[in-house]
């Protein structure tokens, strides 16, 4: 339960934080289309992240474990990735 709520609190702020940054960054008049495209950004992101399951079964059948490493891995380049994106933004 502990573990769950942590989740829960974490996924809550990132998504608290994240439309409050898309709030923020659109331009005026457009705010429908552009909130709208951040969903659709955010529910494909969801979906593709279910890709990675064959990937890890892939790596577990080489190598017991390997795939959850390969998947760790992912995660953290993903989070680099996406950190580095977030530093470009220039608030107005």
């Amino acid at each position: 339960m502990l573990c769950g709520a942590l989740l829960g609190l974490s996924f809550g702020a990132f998504m608290s934080t994240n439309w409050a940054l898309a709030t923020d960054l659109v331009a005026k008049g457009e705010e429908a289309r552009y909130l709208g495209l951040a969903n659709v950004a955010t529910a494909g992101g969801a979906a593709l992240a279910r890709l990675i399951g064959p990937v890890i079964d892939f790596f577990n059948n080489y190598s017991q474990g390997l795939g959850y490493q390969v998947m760790l891995m992912a995660i953290f380049i993903y989070f680099v990735v996406g950190a580095l994106l977030v530093l470009k933004i220039k608030l107005r």
